[in-house]
């Protein structure tokens, strides 16, 4: 349900684009979110941009500022490295923190620094929470809203003994690693795809509803790992390995198997599901489809909802914090 304010009020965006990614598809999502709730929502990109049919804003090119001057904001959103592009001219804002990864609790990442800086943080899963709780130097409250996803561009996936992939595995992050398992899943006359590079979103959620098993192969610790989900969304058996951020929905033998991040441990998991009998197949789908039930964009809405609609209170807290 759409939380609508006593008048409406201004929250700017501000983003870096040069391809689509996961972050940014999530960002998107939010600014979604917050025209539901009856906000008026304004983004800044930097000059170098991407423009293109892949930058989601294309269908909203109205709300694309060109200057800050035209959009004084009662809020800012930001997530990863927007704080670069903060302007100074914004002075006391309240900002809305989207923190979408571990690696912000890591000192030798420049993302570190601004935890001490006032903000309403949301963190994209418990794990991510804990990391940046961990520091000791976050000001402000840290929130969690888990992951949503959108199912409004999946594909119609193949029936799941019909499909005409065995196994597809995602390795954009692990190009060396993924090639590796691929081959050696091919030489046991097994049909594997490898995706080592950045397709259209479209023809990745189609590849991924063509397979049975997708092995994913992200970085070592990731915040969330949006593809295992898309790929549990799919129906298919997903072989992940601990990245940390997948703990809250990735459970080991449950709804997924997870090896150990090494080239044995994966192609020995994605054999296993591969020989799984019908009954355990589905089982496991069934497993993770009730994850994913969990995960939708209704509810990731409604929470960030509830957080607009205490966004003073919030930030009041945030504004007295001290590291």
């Amino acid at each position: 349900m759409s939380v609508a304010p006593t008048s409406r009020r201004r929250l700017l965006f501000l983003r870096d684009f040069q391809r689509l990614q996961g972050g940014h598809l999530k960002v998107w999502h939010y600014y979604c979110h917050a025209v539901a709730a009856g906000w008026d929502v304004g983004i800044r990109f930097t000059e170098r941009s991407r423009w293109d049919d892949t930058n989601p804003w294309t269908a909203t090119p109205d709300g694309v500022l060109l200057s800050d001057h035209s959009f004084p904001p009662d809020a800012v959103f930001l997530a990863g490295r927007d704080w670069e592009h903060l302007p100074a001219s914004l002075g006391s804002a309240p900002v809305i923190n989207l923190i979408q990864h571990v690696r912000h609790a890591d000192p030798a990442d420049t993302r570190y620094a601004y935890l001490s800086r006032p903000a309403l943080r949301i963190c994209v899963s418990p794990e991510v929470a804990r990391a940046i709780e961990g520091t000791g130097c976050v000001a402000g409250p840290v929130l969690v809203i888990p992951d949503g996803l959108d199912p409004s561009g999946f594909p119609e996936p193949c029936p799941f003994e019909q499909r005409p992939v065995d196994i597809c595995v995602v390795a954009l992050k692990q190009k060396a690693l993924g090639a590796q398992v691929a081959s050696r899943l091919r030489s046991r006359q097994q049909a594997v795809r490898l995706l080592t590079e950045h397709v259209p979103r479209e023809r990745f959620l189609a590849t991924l509803g063509d397979a049975r098993i997708v092995v994913v192969l992200p970085n070592r610790v990731e915040g969330f790992c949006l593809p295992a989900l898309e790929a549990m969304a799919l129906g298919a058996i997903v072989v992940i390995p601990d990245v940390v951020g997948n703990r809250s929905f990735c459970i080991d033998g449950v709804n997924c198997l997870m090896p150990e991040f090494e080239e044995d441990d994966v192609v020995v998991a994605a054999e296993r599901a591969l020989a799984f009998t019908p009954r355990e197949a589905e089982q496991f789908r069934s497993e993770a489809e009730g994850v994913v039930a969990k995960h939708t964009l209704d509810n990731e809405r409604a929470a960030f909802h509830s957080v607009l609609a205490r966004l003073d209170d919030l930030w009041a807290v945030a504004a007295q914090s001290v590291p």
